[in-house]
């Protein structure tokens, strides 16, 4: 299925970068809401392309970073043609969703895209930053202070300042500052990192949780990393709903789909990312345990990523690669399909799986190694002992 991905992602393509999905839901007047370019999506999918194609992110990035901007930071939300969408609600002033900005910047870095641009989004970015300015929010519209943001911006700004050295110690101090930040999301009741500072569990937490672990804006404690583990427990515990012969997450008990609630108690339906988001985050975090030569987290977490992978390839209508899908595990008409993002975190999900599987290989070859250095060591001292008796004897 990973071509198929690869085939979405090329479908999609267009002159301003990418498009969200190749169909979706229509205004009256027949807008395609998703055929569009939104920054977020493109630029997670340019730091997955990188991985497998090197020119194609870079092309990626490199129109991103030449987009139209609003004193320095991106709209939401572009025609195919590279204008801003001038008919939506989301690119009204104080409208802007500031992770999208930090993401272009991270993916910049990685694939080594170089453009004046950059410099004078990293100026804007630090003024609503360094101000303690809210933000707006992935999916709804509402401004505050997010955990999936935060981390978002702490991997951006990270990358910016290895990227342009005359703003390192500025991006380093600011990173500090989001880093600390981190805990005020953390709840003691409920054991793990929420959306926000009120007690939201959403599994967009997971897709915070995957940058940092990945990108490192900052080195991961011991601490940081059992709250993770118990963050994606809940996750899994509150959110995960059966749909068709699998299960998916659905993105926090009261989603909603355009205004539509579904189920009698407001139910919003599952989404197959936040399965690719779980298991990439404990992907990552299985990784970090190996490293630490925890054996058990280790293994308990390269299950895990295992499962959730696996419930999200099963899933009846997964091969679409919808945004979300209903109780028979198909999209519904009113939800995107063919989404860019859906199907690079698809494709992260397996390299990152892979990656921490092969790490275990590796490990576990190093083990057989040290015991049959160690047996041949032992095989040599005893000769050695047994000949050193034999001369004594004589």
């Amino acid at each position: 299925m990973n071509e198929l991905a690869l085939e979405v992602i090329r479908r999609n393509s267009c002159k301003a970068g990418l498009a969200a999905a190749c169909s979706g839901p229509a205004t009256p007047d027949g807008h395609l809401e998703y055929v569009h370019v939104w920054p977020r999506d493109a630029a997670l999918v340019a730091l997955e392309l990188a991985h497998c194609d090197a020119v194609a992110a870079a092309a990626l990035t490199s129109s991103l970073a030449a987009l139209q901007r609003d004193n320095g930071l991106l709209f939401q939300r572009y025609e195919l043609n590279g204008r801003p969408d001038e008919r939506t609600w989301c690119n009204f002033n104080c409208s802007r969703q500031l992770d999208q900005d930090a993401l272009v910047l991270l993916s910049a870095y990685k694939t080594k895209v170089v453009l004046p641009e950059l410099k004078s989004g990293l100026e804007a970015l630090f003024a609503q930053v360094e101000a303690g300015l809210p933000c707006t929010d992935v999916w709804e519209q509402k401004q505050g202070y997010f955990f999936y943001s935060t981390c978002a911006l702490a991997c951006g700004l990270a990358a910016a300042g290895k990227m342009i050295k005359s703003e390192r110690s500025r991006c380093d101090a600011t990173v500090r500052r989001l880093a600390e930040s981190l805990d005020c999301f953390w709840d003691n009741e409920l054991r793990c990192f929420t959306k926000t500072p009120d007690g939201t569990v959403d599994f967009e937490v997971a897709l915070g949780i995957a940058l940092v672990l990945e990108y490192k804006p900052f080195a991961p404690d011991f601490r940081f990393l059992c709250r993770v583990l118990l963050s994606l427990g809940r996750i899994e515990n509150e959110l995960a709903a059966r749909v068709g012969n699998s299960f998916a997450l659905l993105r926090y008990k009261e989603d909603f789909w355009d205004g539509e609630r579904v189920g009698a108690a407001g139910i919003g339906r599952p989404w197959p990312m936040g399965n690719l988001f779980v298991s990439e985050a404990y992907s990552l975090l299985a990784i970090e345990f190996k490293q630490l030569k925890n054996k058990r987290l280790d293994a308990h977490c390269s299950k895990k990523a295992g499962v959730w992978l696996a419930a999200a390839e099963a899933i009846p209508g997964f091969n679409e690669f919808p945004e979300q899908v209903g109780a028979s595990g198909f999209a519904p008409p009113n939800s995107p399909k063919q989404l860019s993002w859906c199907a690079a975190e698809y494709l992260k999900a397996l390299r990152l799986l892979a990656l921490s599987r092969q790490l275990n290989s590796a490990r576990q070859a190093f083990d057989v190694a040290r015991v049959a250095r160690t047996a041949a060591v032992s095989a040599v001292v005893n000769h050695v002992a047994r000949v050193a008796h034999q001369v004594m004897a004589v």
